[in-house]
C-alpha cells in the first residue's frame, strides 16, 4: 500500500537523520503523536512528524507542494544550566543546518526551502521539568 507523500518525506528525513553522525547519538522515528515520558527521555528522542502540505498552481500541468515536517529534539535533563542545556541547543543547529543543506536521500524530488527552529527550548519545559525540547520545521517544495 503507498504512503501519502508527507509520510514518505518524513521517513526520508528519518533515515537522512540516521545516517549522519551529530554531536549527540540519537535514533530519530517517525511518530504522530510523540509519548515518552520523563523517564524515557533519559535517553535523547528525536522524532519526525509529518505536518502539512499546502499546494499552489504552478502551471497548468504542475503544482507546487510544500510540505511542512516537524523535527522534535527532547532530553530529560540534570540542570538547566548552560552546560546542561548547550550541547541539545548545538545539535537542535546542527540538524537544522544539515536538513537545509540536503534533500531527504530517499526522497531527493523533495527540495528544503525553509528551516525554522521554534522554539530553540520551551523555557516552562525547562524550568518545570528540567526537560529541553526544541521544534525545527523544515519545508520541502516538490512539484507534481
Amino acid at each position: 500500500m503507498p504512503n501519502a507523500v508527507a509520510v514518505d518525506i518524513a521517513d526520508a528525513v528519518v533515515s537522512a537523520l540516521n545516517a549522519q553522525t551529530f554531536s549527540q547519538a540519537f535514533t530519530a522515528a517517525r511518530l504522530y503523536v510523540p509519548r515518552e515520558t520523563l523517564e524515557d527521555l533519559k535517553t535523547l528522542a528525536v522524532s519526525v512528524v509529518p505536518e502539512s502540505v499546502v499546494a499552489t498552481r504552478h502551471d497548468r500541468a504542475a503544482f507546487e507542494e510544500d510540505y511542512r515536517v516537524v523535527v522534535a529534539i527532547r532530553k530529560k535533563l540534570t540542570g538547566d544550566a548552560p552546560a546542561d542545556v548547550d550541547p541539545y541547543v548545538l545539535l537542535t543547529q546542527e540538524i537544522a543546518d544539515y536538513l537545509r543543506a540536503n534533500r531527504p536521500p530517499l526522497y531527493s524530488d523533495a527540495a528544503p526551502v525553509a528551516v525554522e527552529i521554534d522554539p530553540f527550548f520551551v523555557p516552562d519545559q525547562l524550568d518545570t521539568k528540567r526537560q529541553f525540547t526544541s521544534l525545527l520545521t523544515v519545508t520541502y517544495q516538490l512539484f507534481r
